[in-house]
C-alpha cells in the first residue's frame, strides 16, 4: 500500500518556499544598505523623515513587485491551514517590529538622543549589539527564517565595527564600511539565491490550494 504524504512536513516545505526566492534576504540587504549610506543621505539637507520613508518605501516596493511578478507567477497562490496562517500574521507584525527597530537604531545613531548619563551606565555599541542581535534570534525562530540568523548577526557585528572606525575615519565611512560590507554579503546571497530560484521553477500561472 503506497504510504500517505507527511502533510505537516509538506506544509512546511511550502511555508519555507516563500523564503528561498531571495526577495527578502534582498528587502534586508537593501535596508542595511540604505544604513550604510544614511550618512552621506544626511549631507544633502533632507529631512531625514523623509528619508527614513523613501528607504521604506523603496524596500516595500521591492518586496511587494518581487513577490507579485517573480514568486507568484511561479509559486501559485498558496493558501495554508487556519494554524499556517496564523503563523503568517506573526509574521507580518515581526517583520513590522523588525522594520521599526531599524529605523529607530538608525534615528538614535544619527541623533543624541539620550543624555549623557545613560550613554554611560548602559547604552554602548555592545549593547545594541547583543540587543539587537537577541530580537533577531527570536524573528527568525518565529519567522522559521534561517537567513534571519545571519542578517541579526552580521547587523550586530556592524554597530561596534562602526563605532570603532569612527575616531579612525570619521563619518561616513565609519557606517559606509561595516554596514555596507554586511549588505553586500546579504545581498550577494540574495541574488544567488533568487538566480537558483528562477532557474528551479519555469513561470507559471497556478493557484495552490493547502488548506485543510
Amino acid at each position: 500500500m503506497k504510504a500517505l504524504p507527511n502533510l505537516k512536513k509538506l506544509e512546511r516545505e511550502v511555508y519555507l518556499s516563500v523564503f528561498r526566492d531571495g526577495i527578502y534576504d534582498i528587502t534586508l540587504g537593501l535596508l542595511l544598505l540604505a544604513i550604510a549610506f544614511n550618512p552621506l543621505l544626511y549631507q544633502t539637507g533632507r529631512p531625514r523623515a523623509i528619508i527614513y520613508m523613501v528607504e521604506l518605501a523603496l524596500a516595500g516596493s521591492w518586496l511587494f513587485l518581487g513577490k507579485r511578478f517573480i514568486t507568484l507567477p511561479r509559486m501559485g497562490l498558496m493558501k495554508p491551514s487556519s494554524r499556517r496562517q496564523k503563523t503568517a500574521r506573526n509574521v507580518m507584525i515581526s517583520g513590522g517590529v523588525l522594520f521599526m527597530l531599524l529605523i529607530i537604531f538608525a534615528v538614535i545613531k544619527a541623533t543624541s538622543l539620550f543624555p549623557p548619563a545613560l550613554e554611560s551606565l548602559s547604552v554602548t555599541p555592545l549593547g545594541f549589539s547583543l540587543i539587537f542581535l537577541a530580537i533577531f534570534m527570536v524573528l527568525a525562530t518565529i519567522m522559521s527564517y534561517f537567513m534571519l540568523y545571519i542578517v541579526g548577526l552580521l547587523f550586530a557585528i556592524s554597530i561596534p565595527v562602526s563605532e570603532l572606525l569612527y575616531p579612525l575615519v570619521g563619518e561616513p565611512l565609519d557606517s559606509l564600511i561595516p554596514f555596507g560590507i554586511s549588505a553586500l554579503i546579504i545581498l550577494v546571497v540574495g541574488m544567488i539565491r533568487l538566480v537558483s530560484f528562477l532557474q528551479r521553477y519555469p513561470q507559471k500561472d497556478a493557484e495552490v490550494d493547502y488548506e485543510k
